[in-house]
């Protein structure tokens, strides 16, 4: 068992004198310099890459309604909207209209009042 603890000392004596051989920061920095990311399969350029007309526009869709819920003046409050042919809806928020007529492409909901029709 001493022998044992002795021969570990001497290793540790020698690892600590010799700094060369630990110069494990300077490693790091050539192995981060080696790294490379792993490139997208085919598939997923294609379809990051390639939208639609339609893919954009939802997504646009989307990032407004995202906006509008996260603006401080969305009443939570349940809306009536109506349409041109005087049909009307129930709409949770305003975001929730301007996200269907966004959707549709033209302002098919106009805000009415704010009760339920």
């Amino acid at each position: 068992m001493l022998c044992t603890n002795i021969k570990i000392f001497i290793v540790l004596l020698y690892l600590l004198t010799n700094t060369k051989s630990l110069d494990l920061d300077s490693q790091y920095l050539d192995l981060e310099a080696t790294v490379t990311s792993r490139p997208l399969p085919h598939e997923l350029q294609v379809m990051f890459n390639n939208k639609t007309d339609f893919e954009l526009m939802m997504e646009d869709c989307m990032r407004e309604y995202a906006s509008c819920l996260g603006s401080n003046i969305v009443r939570l409050n349940p809306i009536c909207a109506i349409k041109e042919n005087n049909e009307r809806k129930v709409f949770n928020t305003l975001c929730d209209m301007g996200y269907i007529n966004c959707k549709l492409q033209r302002g098919a909901w106009r805000y009415m009042r704010d009760t339920i029709c």
